[in-house]
């Protein structure tokens, strides 16, 4: 064997491993490749089926909403009101009053003596100032088949706590005169008709006269005749 011939098995001995590494890269980059390309039309999949459920998720809601919206007399009837359905009637109202006393569009009646009379501001809100949402509340109340009684002592809440117009250091609102008839209060919610209003009362007097004033509004108990 020559000199060169030797040199060239050993070069062939050093470099043949050195190939298979290379050929065993190429085949996993290969490998790979292929893999990334199955995991992306794989992912395809799965987002087009996520897409499809997805998708009729939103039809079974939207056809349960439009059944729900529907309107029929024995829903009129039956339907249950939640406490979330009063709530936001309640804060409609309370928008809506707030719009207009923000305008002094108020009247005012002030008492010559609070022990016997409270004060009383009147808001009256018409159609035509807040037509989107005298048409909501409305919708919404009637819709929802609202007892009128529920909202109007939710207003009076409302108001009693200073979120219709505050209150500031020295008033307390008035919610119950013992008169049977809520002083503070809002109109009932029968009308969706343009030309329609909604008007609310709110009577209110000095807190250093409130222990007065229960005192002489509040009824007497009957003496006992067998004294």
């Amino acid at each position: 064997m020559s000199r060169l011939d030797y040199v060239i098995i050993v070069i062939e001995a050093a470099w043949y491993p050195v190939f298979l590494v290379m050929v065993m890269i190429v085949v996993h980059l290969v490998t790979q490749h292929r893999e990334n390309k199955y995991r992306l039309a794989l992912g395809d999949v799965v987002l087009d089926l996520k897409d499809m459920i997805f998708q009729e998720e939103i039809k079974v809601v939207q056809e349960e909403l439009t059944k729900q919206s529907e309107l029929t007399l024995t829903g009129l009837l039956t339907y249950a009101p939640t406490a979330e359905d009063y709530t936001h009637v309640v804060d409609m109202l309370v928008k809506l009053a707030k719009n207009r006393v923000a305008e002094d569009r108020v009247l005012i009646h002030k008492s010559t003596n609070e022990v016997e009379i409270a004060n009383l501001i009147q808001v009256i809100s018409n159609w035509s100032e807040d037509p989107e949402l005298h048409k909501e509340i409305f919708s919404y109340a009637f819709r929802k088949n609202m007892d009128m009684r529920v909202i109007q002592g939710l207003f009076a809440q409302q108001a009693a706590m200073g979120n219709v117009i505050a209150l500031g250091d020295n008033a307390i609102v008035i919610t119950d005169d013992f008169t049977g008839n809520p002083p503070t209060n809002v109109s009932p919610i029968n009308s969706g008709l343009e030309g329609s209003e909604i008007c609310f009362l709110i009577s209110f007097i000095k807190k250093e006269n409130y222990d007065a004033w229960r005192k002489e509004n509040e009824p007497k108990e009957e003496e006992n005749e067998e004294a």
